[in-house]
């Protein structure tokens, strides 16, 4: 579970058969349970941003997702070499959203 900032909700992530899983919110005060979006394919960690800004991690990559705008989730660069993104496998932001922990498997 991750709490949604700015918002009486969490998210959770569904795993479907597919390998491809759905990144879910669930309101606490009403318990109604909404689909954001899928995440990437075989990948089911998240960390939210403030702005409704969802981001995942797939290889030597980071991702970005603006709910409610975005369709897609959308490549961000940090580096012009990601090599030191390689095995990306969780991600954290603080919440003031100034850092970011990445970890990664060699």
């Amino acid at each position: 579970l991750h709490k949604i900032p700015g918002q009486n909700a969490m998210s959770f992530i569904q795993r479907m058969p597919d390998k491809q899983s759905l990144v879910h919110r669930w309101e606490i005060s009403s318990g109604n349970i909404t689909t954001i979006a899928r995440t990437l394919p075989e990948q089911d960690h998240i960390t939210w941003l403030q702005d409704n800004i969802i981001l995942s991690g797939k290889d030597d990559k980071l991702f970005s997702f603006k709910t409610g705008t975005d369709k897609d989730w959308k490549e961000i660069r940090i580096f012009d070499n990601n090599i030191l993104l390689k095995g990306i496998t969780r991600l954290a932001a603080n919440t003031d959203n100034t850092k970011l922990a990445v970890v990664i498997s060699e």
